[in-house]
């Protein structure tokens, strides 16, 4: 999977277009099959994409390539979003952001409450130690447990157990 527009550095949707030249690439020199997936809006719409460097004889054409409403029935209820959550939680999902340096500047963590809520909370710059958790592969984050903590002005941070 890609990331978004702020990743890829492309307008609209084009910053997948840099994905699929890098498996357009890679296929001609060491493969045969490829998937891409991409989703865009708030993570509501999703594409993706088989690329070969054979025919695939089970394609066929013309097809309808929506399956947005299967996705959906499948995913099931989106968790309500607490903005204001403080307490224990347990890590969903997360993003590093990184300067033009290639040096980490903040994350965000994705999380889920006792109650199965879904909230947001920072990793700022200055938490080495959290953004080392996040990036340096020794553990994997998500399933992790830890703590949303109030840091002022609606703003909320993640601490680690």
């Amino acid at each position: 999977m890609f990331g978004g527009l702020t990743f890829g550095g492309g307008p609209i949707a084009n910053y997948m277009s840099h994905a699929v030249v890098s498996m357009v690439e890679r296929l001609r020199h060491e493969g045969r099959t490829g998937f891409l997936f991409a989703n865009g809006g708030f993570a509501t719409d999703n594409h993706c994409i088989i690329l070969s460097s054979e025919p695939i004889a089970a394609a066929r054409f013309p097809q309808d390539f929506d399956y947005q409403a299967e996705a959906e029935a499948k995913r099931g209820p989106v968790p309500e979003l607490v903005e204001d959550y403080t307490g224990p939680a347990t890590i969903e999902s997360y993003t590093v952001f990184y300067g033009r340096d290639g040096a980490p500047k903040a994350g965000v963590v994705v999380a889920r409450t006792p109650e199965d809520k879904r909230t947001l909370a920072h990793v700022d710059i200055g938490d080495a130690a959290m953004l080392a958790f996040l990036t340096d592969g020794k553990t994997e984050p998500v399933g992790t447990s830890g703590a949303v903590v109030a840091l002022g002005e609606d703003r909320f941070g993640w601490r680690a157990n």
